[in-house]
């Protein structure tokens, strides 16, 4: 006779893998973090379902933003930016090494050293991220590990992002329109990479930068006006785009500049 057999669905967070899945995707969703387009098409979709069915962390829907939303967003990150492809710290099965930035003086500096992404661990102790005593993201920091892709949108839902630096990759498209929502940005590096279209005009409404370096891309159009409105800018870099136009006359109001 024919041996019955069983699927036993096993709960995390007293739901289903399905229910936790539906449960987080609605979070994700309903918080304004990504789209109910764009949960559904990649790399979105890939970060929603590596939290759903292959991080081991466990998160839980109403775990709270700088738990669950937080780590969705860096995983899109990582996706979004062809994280498989990296040459340093990419997730454990693509066998690349790990090596932590170890330069004291940086910024992305973890002490404790870094884990991959993708990693188990808390999201804050990944590479090239340090978080703030309540464990929410204030720095990125991922340079020249052969990053590509484009930077997702759902970098400016980092509510509590103050430094981010993607330098010396080839990451193309447009620079993300809503940094302008990181109020307390104050560092902002995309130098020597592939970014096409223009400046969008939002980034000049960060009013708490200092430090703006898009040098070496590909991006087109003007020096809008608004850069005047960068009252606290300390570091200011557009060299070797396709940009045309003259320098507005605001520019010269950035007294900071250089000091």
């Amino acid at each position: 006779c024919e041996r019955a057999t069983a699927t036993i669905d096993v709960l995390v967070c007293g739901l289903t893998v399905a229910e936790r899945c539906d449960a987080l995707k609605a979070e994700m969703v309903s918080l304004g973090i990504t789209s109910a387009t764009d949960i559904e098409t990649s790399p979105q979709s890939d970060a929603l379902d590596w939290l759903c069915t292959a991080d081991t962390r466990y998160v839980c829907p109403g775990d709270g933003y700088c738990a669950v939303q937080q780590r969705y967003i860096m995983a899109t990150l990582y996706y979004s930016t062809e994280g498989d492809n990296w040459t340093n710290c990419s997730q454990e099965s693509t066998g690349t090494e790990c090596d932590p930035v170890n330069d004291a003086n940086q910024p992305g500096f973890n002490p404790n050293g870094s884990v991959r992404f993708l990693d188990s661990e808390d999201e804050c102790e990944w590479y090239g991220a340090r978080c703030a005593e309540n464990q929410c993201i204030r720095i990125i920091q991922i340079e020249n590990i052969n990053q590509a892709g484009t930077i997702p949108t759902e970098i400016a839902k980092l509510t509590e992002l103050r430094f981010l630096a993607l330098e010396d990759g080839d990451i193309g498209g447009a620079i993300p329109g809503n940094l302008n929502e990181l109020t307390d940005l104050v560092f902002v590096d995309l130098d020597a990479q592939a970014l096409t279209g223009t400046i969008p005009e939002t980034i000049f409404d960060v009013s708490n930068l200092f430090t703006l370096d898009l040098n070496d891309n590909n991006l087109e159009g003007t020096l809008s006006a608004s850069i005047g409105d960068l009252t606290n800018l300390t570091f200011f870099q557009i060299d070797n785009n396709q940009l045309t136009g003259e320098i507005p006359d605001t520019f010269g109001g950035l007294v900071t500049l250089g000091k």
